[in-house]
């Protein structure tokens, strides 16, 4: 029997890095993720206020 499971000795440690690894890659990708759609709404809201501001300046008084 001990004979059988020698092979296995210290398998652990590498599973463990590489689950390791990969849970901070997908860590990294959300926040990347979320960073990048948190610029996008900054830059829609700037637009929307630039669109806003240019149609109350050329928009007629009287209208």
């Amino acid at each position: 029997m001990r004979r059988a499971l020698r092979g296995d000795r210290g398998s652990t440690l590498p599973l463990y890095i590489w689950l390791t690894g990969i849970l901070l890659f997908a860590a990294f990708a959300f926040f990347a993720f979320a960073q990048a759609a948190s610029a996008r709404n900054g830059a829609q809201t700037a637009a929307d206020a630039a669109a806003l501001a240019a149609a109350t300046i050329l928009t007629p008084c009287g209208s």
